[in-house]
């Protein structure tokens, strides 16, 4: 008699109402991934680009020669590389999004060799539209690695008042990112090395939100 109601006893705690709903499905917690998806947007300067580097040079030739022919000294002022850009993390390493670089360059004409009296200057400008990949192969808490890829167009423009051929003209543009570097969790510092349409060094802040 005495294990029969030890056996009684046993079964009535296994059939319990909260031991069997303890034990349901709905009361299991799910873990949450250890990346979220979330959007990153920052904004960065530098100095210039290769390409703006490129066009440097081959003006400064042109322009040298003009002034060794007929006398018209030039200046070329750099007024920098800037950009914005947006990303979508789709993995934890593989972000999606675009970016648009903007550089300029001021073009002065002096009348004197010394170069003090200006008689008029006009700009050059270019604004770069690419589609963008990035590649994370370090992604803590607060540091980020990475690498990227940019492709799209390229859009120049010149405002000289004195240049009856100035047109805007659109070429392919594409960036390399060999290296990047994001400090910080929600707002963030960065770092960037690219090679062509974007800054060559370049620095800048973002910010990342769901």
């Amino acid at each position: 008699m005495r294990r029969i109601l030890i056996v009684a006893a046993m079964l009535s705690l296994l059939l319990h109402p909260s031991m069997t709903q303890a034990q349901t499905p709905s009361d299991t917690i799910t873990p949450k991934p250890e990346y979220p998806v979330r959007y990153d947007i920052s904004a960065s300067a530098g100095p210039i680009s290769y390409m703006g580097l490129s066009v440097l040079v081959l003006r400064a030739f042109m322009e040298g020669l003009a002034e060794s022919l007929n006398g018209t000294p030039h200046r070329i002022d750099i007024l920098g590389a800037y950009s914005l850009q947006g990303y979508f993390q789709t993995r934890p390493w593989l972000q999606l999004g675009g970016k648009a670089v903007l550089e300029g360059t001021k073009d002065i004409v002096f009348i004197d060799k010394e170069k003090t009296i200006e008689d008029y200057h006009f700009h050059i400008f270019s604004i770069s539209l690419m589609p963008s990949i990035r590649f994370t192969y370090l992604h803590k808490p607060m540091v980020r690695l990475y690498s990227g890829l940019d492709a799209g167009v390229c859009l120049f423009w010149e405002n000289n008042p004195k240049s009856e051929n100035s047109s805007n003209t659109v070429i392919p543009a594409f960036n390399l990112t060999p290296l990047g570097l994001q400090v910080g969790r929600t707002w963030y510092g960065m770092l960037e090395v690219n090679f062509w349409s974007d800054a060559i060094v370049k620095a800048g802040v973002g910010y990342r939100f769901n």
